[in-house]
Formats: C-alpha cells, structure tokens, sequence
C-alpha cells in the first residue's frame, strides 16, 4: 500500500493514511492533540494537492479521506461535505459520506440524508450507515419514506435497522 501513497504524499501523511487504517493506533494519534493537529493538517494539504486525476489518484484520494475520517477531526465536516459532491469520483464520495458519518454530529444528519435519493446505491448504503450514527428521531420520518421508495433490498433493510436504532435510544 505504501508504494501507492509515495508519489504523491508527505511523509507525514503516508504514515497517516496507512496507519489511520489500523483501529488500534487511532486512538494513540487522539491522545495528543499536537499530534492529531500535524496528522490533520497533513492530510488536508494531501488532499488538497491531489485533485482528480487517474485511477491511481482516485484511491490515493479516496483512501485519504478514509484517513481523515477516521482521525474523526471535527474541523473537517465542511471538508466531507464538500466531497460528497456529484463532481468528485464516486469513491471520494463514498470515503466522504463515511468520513462524516465517523464524525457521530447530528449537524450532518441533514447533509446525509439528501444522499438518500443519490443514483449510486453504494452511496445510498453509505449515507444509511452514516446516518446510524447520526441520526436522531426528527429524521426518523424522512428515513422511514426512503425506505418506501428504495429499490435496493438491502439497503432497505439497513435503513430499517436504522430507524429502529433511533427509536430503541429515543425510547
């Protein structure tokens, strides 16, 4: 994976994205705040230098939002919610609604919920599992008309699972 990242990242944030993906260091890199800040910012700047692109800077890209998501920065909110935009490459989008999900800020439920009615099911999919994490029972009413018009079975039940999850804590 390692070699992937090299050409178009620092240092810092090659170390970041790959070891962001083991879920024991993330909480190591949350304990110290200076740490969290460099590792941010380092993302940020990765990101921000590697717009579009091929094949291989869409994984980069995507596999760096993943990153970010994990690090749960609450600062990158906007940052997510900027990729999850029909002109950026599916699996930014998909790594963003995750990412914002990761965040657990009912702020995003909204956002998230105008993914519901994406083409991309994967998308969709997505945007259900985020919203378990950050939905609360004033969205259960637009979750439960999703699901009658949801086409994706699966998807459909997940949103289910959802709505049961947000009145099991409301209850």
């Amino acid at each position: 994976r390692g070699r992937w990242l090299k050409p178009w990242s620092s240092p810092v944030a090659e170390t970041a994205a790959r070891g962001l993906a083991d879920p024991n260091l993330v909480p190591v890199i949350r304990q110290d705040r200076a740490l969290t800040d460099r590792v941010a910012d380092a993302l940020r700047e990765t990101l921000q230098r590697r717009p579009g692109g091929g094949a291989g800077a869409v994984s980069f890209r995507a596999a760096v939002v993943d990153a970010m998501g994990a690090l749960q920065y609450p600062a990158f909110r906007g940052r997510f919610t900027e990729l999850i935009g029909p002109n950026e490459p599916t699996p930014v989008r998909r790594a963003a609604v995750r990412a914002l999900g990761d965040l657990r800020q009912a702020e995003a439920a909204d956002t998230i919920l105008d993914l519901l009615r994406d083409k991309d099911p994967g998308i969709r999919a997505d945007a259900v599992a985020a919203l378990g994490k950050t939905a609360g029972p004033g969205h259960a009413e637009r979750l439960f008309q999703f699901m009658n018009d949801e086409p994706v079975e699966s998807i459909r039940n997940a949103a289910w699972r959802v709505l049961a999850g947000i009145f099991a804590d409301a209850g």
